[in-house]
């Protein structure tokens, strides 16, 4: 339109104020619920045994702080033992730029449990139809959505308890640190080109941290205590 008017083909934009007649979309943020309430829901998850391995699924995404379609998505081989981190590439990533997430103990707790039901499948989380093919990423939160935490919490909302609880209970806590957990853009631009740590090694003792935590609000024997490789 406005080209149109520098153009001489027409004299005035009749739809210059054409929003301000249509109601503006309210941004909502995803239901969650506080660090203290994750006693009960890992509780009702424990028991909800219609669940079946989708359980392992939410933990994980859970203890990772990643994003539900990040942590459906995992593969055998962007996990490091050794180095105890998870790789997720740039190309599953939403801000485009590859994450490296230090693992927890309890996280490769989880990783020991599920390679008996999914080491022939590239995947660590297979679809329980097609075993070379990642879950939905709905796939957790429909889980919970069968639950009584239906319309309380989301799947993205699991990040959120992470968040909560390291910036109110840890305080401590480097903000930015917390930032790169959650695989956060941190800083402004400008920031962001002269600051390029990942915080990598501030974030391992973070994740354990964050770990430890969840295990205590689980159910008993939710993390057993082994690593791959032992039978």
């Amino acid at each position: 339109m406005s080209f149109a008017i520098n153009s001489g083909l027409i004299e005035t934009n009749r739809c210059i104020s054409l929003s301000k007649t249509f109601t503006q979309h309210k941004r909502q943020h995803l239901a969650t619920i506080r660090p203290e309430e994750l006693p009960d829901f890992l509780n009702v998850l424990h028991n909800y045994k219609a669940l079946g391995r989708v359980k392992t699924l939410i933990l994980w995404q859970l203890l990772t702080m990643t994003r539900p379609s990040e942590a459906a998505g995992a593969k055998w081989a962007e996990i490091d033992l050794t180095a105890k981190t998870w790789t997720i590439p740039a190309s599953r990533m939403k801000m485009g730029k590859e994450h490296i997430i230090p693992l927890s103990t309890q996280a490769i707790s989880l990783l020991r449990f599920e390679w008996q039901f999914s080491h022939n499948s590239s995947y660590v989380f297979p679809s329980i139809k097609r075993k070379n093919k990642p879950p939905s990423s709905r796939t957790q939160g429909q889980a919970i959505s069968a639950t009584v935490f239906r319309n309380r919490l989301t799947a993205h909302g699991l990040r959120s308890i992470a968040s909560t609880y390291l910036n109110e209970y840890e305080p401590m806590i480097n903000s930015d640190v917390i930032e790169a957990c959650l695989s956060h853009v941190i800083g402004s631009q400008v920031r962001r080109a002269y600051n390029r740590s990942n915080y990598l090694e501030h974030r391992k003792p973070v994740m354990q941290l964050w770990g430890d935590y969840v295990e205590q609000c689980a159910p008993p024997n939710t993390f057993p205590k082994f690593t791959l490789g032992e039978d």
